[in-house]
């Protein structure tokens, strides 16, 4: 088993909302600014997750500046989403954030390389599964990493399918370049039935999704191989995806 180096924490983690305001090119609201916006927000939310390493929810879409709702307490609609009063002892917890300077970048990056996009994006779909869909996860972390190991090349496809080739070798060569070698043979063994491979072609569940969300044994003396593959092969995936997207995109 391949645990993360923290080991296993039960926390609660409070966030309070970030607001964006920007412009985006279009032809007009209605007809495509509305959906242009809400894909930049997409993009964005779906960064500032990788970097940070959690799943930031994009809870509200956009609209027009000056719009404005009947009974909201503020610029965003949720009645949640108020400020915290200085005095408020939740003001002073937790460890302050700062929107990363290369963000900007990062995005014209993502916007010029299709595959570069649809990994990072493929990513964010791993964090938001991965609490409660350990399975699906690792086959979003799978799908991101062998993703991002075809930037910039141009690999050799099935002259009757097209389908590209050699994915698998791209994979194992990927993590091995950020994990170390305990977690890389981990992660390459989990590609397969025990896997990857089992919940997409045959449909199988490898987490804890199967005792619904329980920690099952928990033991260091029975074996669990659900508790394993939740903390221990999908974490490992997430750190492999998480790694590689940041150096394609020149942040590490």
């Amino acid at each position: 088993m391949v645990m993360p180096e923290v080991g296993v924490m039960t926390s609660q983690f409070v966030h309070w909302p970030i607001q964006v305001q920007g412009s985006t090119t279009c032809f007009s609201w209605a007809d495509d600014g509305d959906v242009t916006t809400m894909e930049r927000l997409r993009v964005v939310t779906a960064l500032l997750s990788l970097w940070w390493d959690r799943c930031w929810i994009l809870r509200e879409g956009p609209r027009r500046s000056g719009t404005t709702f009947a009974g909201s307490r503020g610029k965003l609609m949720g009645s949640s989403w108020e400020s915290v009063k200085a005095d408020d002892p939740r003001s002073s917890a937790g460890t302050p954030i700062a929107i990363p300077d290369w963000l900007e970048a990062a995005e014209e990056a993502v916007k010029k390389k299709r595959l570069l996009r649809d990994a990072v994006q493929m990513h964010y779909e791993g964090l938001s599964l991965r609490r409660d869909h350990a399975s699906m996860a690792l086959v979003c972390f799978t799908a991101a990493i062998e993703t991002v190991a075809q930037v910039n090349k141009k690999p050799d496809k099935c002259p009757e399918c097209k389908m590209t080739l050699g994915s698998r070798q791209r994979f194992d060569e990927a993590v091995k370049s950020v994990l170390n070698d305990e977690q890389a043979a981990h992660l390459t063994e989990a590609y397969g039935a025990r896997g990857r491979s089992g919940t997409v072609h045959l449909s199988r569940l490898h987490g804890i999704e199967l005792q619904a969300n329980s920690l099952g044994r928990a033991s260091i003396f029975v074996p669990d191989e659900p508790f394993d593959f939740t903390y221990g092969t999908v974490p490992a995936a997430q750190e492999a995806s998480r790694t590689l997207l940041l150096q394609k995109l020149g942040v590490v």
